[in-house]
């Protein structure tokens, strides 16, 4: 998953709907504090997702943030 809910593949035939399915993804992943894996990560792949502005932060498993 993507941290940007903004960035939008080439396989998203309904941005819209992907950019909104994205936000309830990464929202549900920090209310629950779940582990997330980020595949197009090259170092700290396993991580839990936190809000940052208008967007959202990946934060390392076993980080104090």
């Amino acid at each position: 998953i993507w941290l940007d809910p903004d960035l939008i593949a080439g396989v998203d035939t309904d941005p819209k709907a992907a950019r909104k399915n994205r936000i309830e993804v990464l929202t549900e992943a920090e209310e629950r504090d779940a582990p997330v894996i980020l595949y197009h990560e090259p170092a700290d792949c396993l991580v839990k997702v936190r809000s940052d502005g208008d967007g959202f932060k990946a934060v390392p498993i076993g980080s104090r943030e």
